[in-house]
Order: structure tokens, then sequence, then C-alpha cells
């Protein structure tokens, strides 16, 4: 019998109790495994919002690393057709699907997601837009590459990365991005952020592009 697939979510309407509990979730997490959660503060609505600029009108956008669900509020909110949430925090994965019933929330570490998506809306090769809010600046850089590829192999031909960092600079040790093909551009910058926060895209260099 065919796995059906779950409706899509509706966009979000949260209450002030609701954005209370995610936030108290992600104290919970970061104050029990501070490594496990990239950030010292959950994502803010602007820097939501300039991420989801960036996705522009892709039909189908896998997030890795989706916390609280700050992030995917705003891709909810745009209403792509196919979404899917791919997080390895256990309690964050609980608090998605109960915020954004219908919505696919994979758990498991984003480094195997071509194998996590078998089976979903949006599996390996297909997806428009892979959307990171995953750590990259402490992590050494075969790990960094790791995740690039990882990430790489989600997307359809022409298709990019969205990536928010907390620096001015693609998170990426020095020429990995370069030796990998890729090419990256800021996209935004949002200073109502705690910390500030640069938004990037990253595509194959079009040379690369050609030869792919």
């Amino acid at each position: 019998m065919a796995k059906s697939k779950p409706r899509l979510p509706s966009p979000p309407n949260h209450s002030d109790r609701e954005e209370k509990e995610a936030t108290a979730q992600f104290y919970r997490e970061w104050l029990r495994k501070p490594m496990s959660v990239a950030a010292v503060s959950p994502s803010s609505k602007r820097l939501a919002e300039a991420v989801a600029m960036a996705v522009g009108k892709a039909q189908s956008v896998v997030e890795l690393g989706g916390g609280t669900g700050a992030l995917t509020d705003a891709l909810v909110a745009r209403g792509i057709p196919n979404l899917v949430v791919v997080e390895s925090v256990p309690a964050f994965c609980e608090l998605l699907r109960r915020r954004f019933p219908g919505l696919e929330v994979i758990e498991g570490d984003a480094a195997h997601a071509a194998k996590l998506l078998e089976g979903t809306r949006v599996p390996a090769g297909t997806a428009d837009v892979v959307v990171s809010g995953l750590g990259m600046l402490t992590r050494p850089r075969d790990e960094q590459q790791r995740l690039l590829e990882a990430m790489l192999e989600l997307l359809r031909p022409g298709g990019h990365i969205v990536q928010f960092t907390y620096s001015l600079f693609f998170p990426a040790a020095r020429g990995l991005l370069a030796e990998m093909g890729l090419e990256s551009r800021r996209e935004g910058m949002t200073w109502i952020n705690l910390p500030p926060a640069s938004v990037f895209v990253v595509r194959r260099a079009e040379k690369s592009a050609a030869v792919a």
C-alpha cells in the first residue's frame, strides 16, 4: 500500500503563547546541549523574512536545521507547495510538528539528508532551494565540505542554497567554495537580530554548472 503524504500545512497563525513556548524550548535545549544549537537566540522575524525572500518562487524546498521554526514559519507563510524540514534535535522535531500540522519533519543528521528524504515530497535531486540554518563557522573544513556536498545532492540542476550566518562572510574555510566549484553572494544583512546575521545564496559557478 502506497504511503500517504501529509497534507500541506496551513498558513501560520501562531499565538503569543506558542511563540513563547518555542522560545522557551530553544533555551531549554541550548542549556542542555549548547553545541547542538547553532545560535544563542532564536532567529528574528526580520531574518526569517530575508531568508524567505532569497528563496524566491521556489516550489520545492528543503530546510536543514529547522530549530524552533522561526524560518519555517516564514517559508510556510510563503505557500511553498513542497516543503520538508530536516532537524537533528528530537525536542525541536516534536515542537515543529505541533506548530505546523501537516508539515513533513524528518529527524536526522543533515549530512545524510539524501537518504532521509527518500519517499518525501522533496526527494534528493528535486529541490529548487535548500535553506540551511546549520552552524558552519565552528565546524572543521572536512565537515563543512560534507555538509555542502549533502546540500548539493538535494538540489535539482540550477537550484541554489540559502545559508544564513552570524558573519559578514560565507561560513566556510578559505578556498573551499572555489575548490568545490561554488560561488556565494550575500543577499542581505539583518542587523535586528541577536547576533546580526547575513543571508547568502550559493550556486554552482557557471563553468561548473555547465560541466555538471
